[in-house]
């Protein structure tokens, strides 16, 4: 049979890679489907990878699961927190963060979907999950990317405007909040002088007075600034409000008063950072453009009411002093800054995510013929199973400290049969070198694992067939290790020697093979 008849990768899961945070609110079809897709993994079913960087720096590791109940305890408590989840670079928490969103906002078949997919893994957690969100008053999410470099005051605002929209829920309580823009609508749909108008709007870059204001109606912080100082050179003395009427530290305790509780729209807050530690460096550094103190003020705001459903999670790369301690703008005043913020947030409980890389491929695999997939009760193939991971063990001892890899129902179950056809010491390449973003990052080895099984749909296969490291090598990991030497000049350079042997070898190989058959 054919290779894609018997098999298949779902590379359409990953999105690309293209998942952030800010798909929540301008796509929510898109991220609804980013929720529903999301693999997670738990304790029980795909054991925790206890071998990471983290690990090894004896931070105790959180599975997907044990944080979505740790969010969803916070949201439905009644006193403020702040969580911090760590992981590395392309690791998937902007996806996690999706999925969290719309199990906290979704409709209740959304969340159906997404608790499914635990149950999958853990079922006594999902009927725990279920139990926990039977309130069917929403939360409100405000998803922040650290990435955008805003001014978070502004950005704040304008992140509430889209959510409450998208909720259904009335804006013109915005208006108490932040009057500025209709001050400024004000003047632009009632002065008397006309021509002047025209002439701000055209400046400003607009081509008429509607298209401006439609645009100050969405609050764009940058459209108001713009056009405020271009009527101002024009008329002086116009009466309009230039600065918000609340900062942040007030604005989000008065979110809470005015849209959560009894007989309101939503039940608490939860304020998703994602990037905060490369937001809360670039506060420190560009304080004139994030903000001035606007850390601080965040900070305030979702601590000021102690008896308040307020939560603050962050997502970061690396722990908050990791980044203060990385290259930048560093003269004393910064550091101070940097210092004194991540002091602030020291207080937030941090939780260093696992990643199950193997239960993740396995998820992604599709074997359309069963019985293709090893016999894991045969006693032979038990035999070669047990006596290939004493290989293993002996050429990569590292591989026993890992707990997916470990001998027994499990390791039968999601490696062998999960993740056919790769062969064992194929999945454990790819899973060691992806190790918390040890040579690859994680999205970049699915991507080779993805072109491997493409180059491999029209190829005739048995049930003996199986993908070894070397088709992984031929469909870009040489590459990949080839730009992790020249990124790295304290690490070996093999890859590019074997590439260069071979280039000019191939054609005596090649002559060889020919010969030998």
């Amino acid at each position: 049979m054919k290779f894609k008849e018997v098999v298949e990768f779902r590379s359409a899961k990953l999105f690309n890679g293209a998942i952030d945070i800010d798909c929540y609110l301008k796509d929510r079809a898109k991220s609804i489907e980013v929720a529903e897709a999301f693999i997670f993994h738990g304790s029980k079913y795909h054991e925790k990878n206890n071998n990471t960087i983290s690990a090894i720096n004896k931070n105790e590791l959180t599975d997907t699961i044990s944080m979505s109940k740790i969010i969803i305890d916070a949201v439905n408590s009644k006193h403020n927190s702040m969580l911090l989840s760590i992981a590395g670079f392309g690791a998937g928490k902007s996806h996690f963060a999706v999925t969290i969103a719309n199990l906290l906002n979704g409709t209740q078949g959304t969340k159906s979907n997404i608790l499914n997919n635990i149950g999958f893994i853990e079922r006594d957690s999902e009927i725990l999950l279920r139990e926990s969100l039977l309130d069917e008053q929403k939360v409100l999410i405000l998803p922040i990317n650290g990435m955008r470099n805003q001014n978070l005051q502004d950005e704040f605002f304008r992140v509430v405007k889209s959510a409450l929209i998208a909720d259904g829920v009335d804006i013109s309580i915005l208006d108490k909040y932040d009057s500025r823009f209709n001050s400024l609508i004000y003047q632009l749909e009632n002065n008397k002088n006309e021509n002047i108008i025209n002439n701000v709007i055209k400046k400003s870059g607009f081509n008429s007075t509607v298209e401006a204001i439609e645009i100050l109606k969405a609050y764009d912080a940058k459209v108001f600034e713009k056009i405020y100082k271009e009527i101002k050179k024009e008329i002086p003395n116009i009466p309009i409000q230039f600065n918000s009427d609340m900062e942040l530290k007030d604005l989000i305790p008065a979110l809470y008063k005015d849209l959560c509780g009894e007989n309101k729209p939503y039940k608490s807050i939860l304020i998703i950072f994602d990037e905060f530690g490369k937001y809360l460096m670039f506060a420190a550094e560009n304080e004139a453009k994030a903000g001035n103190g606007i850390m601080q003020q965040l900070f305030e705001g979702v601590t000021a009411k102690k008896d308040s459903s307020i939560v603050l999670w962050g997502l970061s790369q690396l722990d908050l002093k990791e980044y203060q301690d990385s290259t930048g703008m560093n003269t004393k005043a910064i550091q101070n800054y940097k210092s004194r913020y991540v002091t602030r947030y020291d207080n937030a409980t941090r939780y260093f995510l696992s990643v199950s890389f193997e239960s993740l491929i396995s998820n992604l695999i599709d074997v359309k013929e069963k019985n293709f997939i090893p016999n894991i009760d045969n006693e032979t193939i038990i035999k070669d199973i047990d006596q290939d991971l004493k290989y293993l063990r002996y050429f990569f001892p590292s591989s026993a400290n890992f707990s997916a890899w470990k001998f027994g129902t499990k390791f039968k179950k999601n490696i062998v049969e999960g993740c056919w056809p790769m062969d064992m010491f194929a999945l454990w390449l790819m899973v060691y070198l992806s190790n918390s973003n040890h040579i690859l990052q994680q999205r970049s080895s699915l991507n080779i694992i993805k072109d491997c099984f493409e180059s491999k749909i029209g190829k005739s296969i048995n049930k003996n067939f199986k993908i070894y490291a070397t088709d992984f090598y031929d469909s870009g990991l040489g590459i990949e290790l080839e730009n992790s030497e020249k990124m790295n000049s304290s690490i070996s350079q093999i890859a590019t020697d074997y590439r260069i042997i071979k280039e000019n070898k191939i054609h005596q190989i090649n002559e060889n093979l020919q010969t030998s058959s």
